[in-house]
């Protein structure tokens, strides 16, 4: 035998080796590529790559190996190993979505032979179960990331929207979004009673609650269960480009949109379009909190009589007082705090007109 025969021999025995330590090492495992509008569930492959073997078409909160929900075997039982016993469990994995919903997978393995088990399992029992993949996971060819669900470059967008409700004014909710995670928060009397995270996913809002049901449609934002919904409508949106900017107070509302908003209008369309003032004072004490005045003559006090002024700090540009007229029940006058100088500025008409 020549030496090149026993080298070509080496290193055919080299390759077997390395192949079936390959084999030996494999072990296959669920991962989530999460994208815009399709999650993808990939089975990894023996050459570090992966295949795509389904697709969840709403939002996933959660995701791993172990759940509450994984149990020995498949809720729907091992018909689909066909009575083969050489199959044996190797892996799981889960993916919480929407309304109490777990998709359960169930990795099988027989040497080469690899089968994953779906079920869809709602938090009150059993949904829908089929086979996902089936084969010689050797032979399986790798799948490429679908653009849609690359990971992108640009930075994520934080906003805050600001909605008060139709039914009480008093009530609002804040949607804040950082990228295409969003947190539902529901004030009463400026008392936090609620907060639901949740994901803006293929142009719709999907939280991960078990009991309500929410939609976003325009500037209405509307949440319930049973055919029973409550609705409110957007008063702001701030927008920040970076994180750290996030909390500062910022808005797109002009002044002179804001008075076409509340102008002639009761109290109930101010706080509605506006949301509850930061703070709510006499013009007389207005006056002397902000600029230390004291009313000087029963001229100037009778002048500020009728005057209630409603304090805005966050949603223009500048803070802003609403003057509202008790005589009429009408909001009077917008303007921007600092350019209050004297009590004529805030005196209201007498009349009806």
């Amino acid at each position: 035998m020549t030496l090149a025969q026993l080298f070509a021999i080496f290193a055919i025995s080299i390759s077997l080796i390395g192949c079936n330590s390959k084999k030996s090492n494999y072990k296959p495992e669920i991962i989530y590529n999460e994208g815009e509008t399709v999650n993808e569930v990939r089975l990894t492959l023996p050459n570090g790559g992966s295949k795509i073997i389904y697709q969840i078409k709403e939002p996933i909160f959660e995701s791993g190996e172990k759940c509450s929900y994984t149990s020995e075997i498949p809720m729907s039982g091992l018909n689909f190993l066909e009575s083969d016993s050489s199959y044996h469990l190797v892996n799981t994995s889960f993916a919480k979505t929407g309304g109490g919903g777990f998709h359960m997978f169930y990795i099988y393995q027989k040497e080469e032979e690899i089968i994953v088990f779906r079920e869809y399992l709602w938090v009150s029992g059993l949904g829908d179960s089929e086979v996902v993949f089936k084969g010689n996971i050797f032979n399986t060819r790798e799948d490429k990331v679908s653009k849609s669900n690359e990971s992108e470059s640009t930075p994520k967008e934080n906003k805050v929207m600001v909605f008060v409700s139709n039914y009480n004014s008093n009530d609002r909710v804040e949607l804040v979004f950082n990228d295409n995670d969003v947190i539902f928060m529901k004030y009463e009397n400026n008392m936090r009673t609620m907060s639901v995270k949740g994901k803006f996913f293929n142009n719709d809002l999907i939280m991960d609650d078990n009991y309500y049901h929410y939609t976003l449609t325009g500037d209405e934002l509307c949440f319930g269960a049973e055919g029973v919904d409550e609705c409110f409508n957007k008063v702001s949106e701030r927008t920040n480009g970076t994180e750290s900017n996030f909390n500062q107070s910022q808005t797109s509302n002009s002044l002179s949109d804001i008075r076409g908003q509340v102008i002639s209008g009761n109290i109930r369309n101010m706080k509605r379009q506006l949301r509850e003032p930061d703070e709510v004072l006499s013009a007389d004490d207005f006056m002397l909190k902000y600029h230390n005045w004291k009313p000087f003559s029963v001229y100037s006090s009778q002048r500020l009589l009728y005057s209630v002024i409603y304090v805005y700090e966050n949603i223009c540009d500048r803070p802003i007082i609403v003057i509202y007229n008790s005589n009429n029940a009408k909001v009077f006058e917008v303007m921007y705090k600092d350019d209050v100088t004297s009590f004529e500025d805030l005196a209201v008409d007498y009349g009806y007109d």
